[in-house]
């Protein structure tokens, strides 16, 4: 390697994964690694500046991760809060946003 290709700027090995989950409060922050909990195509198709976007869905009580578009993960982000001041019934409604984006 020439001492040129020592200093081009590596892809990030980590992700900063933005979770919403109807099972907690707000927005869980973990710390992916991609290539393990992230493959690397899905970062490059919707990752943004170090970060992804994620929703989970429960189907049939099994925990399934949808990544979304920042732009979309924002929306959705926005009407889980206002569901979650004026409901208790927060997973249900969460599922039919999921189905209302078709996603």
């Amino acid at each position: 390697m020439s001492l040129f290709g020592f200093f081009k700027s590596k892809k990030p090995s980590t992700v900063i994964a933005n979770i919403l989950d109807p099972n907690h409060d707000g927005v869980k922050i973990e710390t992916w690694l991609i290539g393990e909990q992230i493959s690397k195509d899905a970062y490059e198709n919707l990752g943004s500046n170090g970060s992804v976007y994620i929703s989970v869905n429960y189907i049939a009580g099994e925990r399934k991760y949808l990544l979304l578009n920042k732009n979309i993960w924002e929306e959705m982000r926005k009407q889980y809060e206002a569901i979650e001041l004026s409901s208790g019934s927060i997973l249900d409604e969460y599922n039919a946003l999921i189905k209302e984006h078709k996603l």
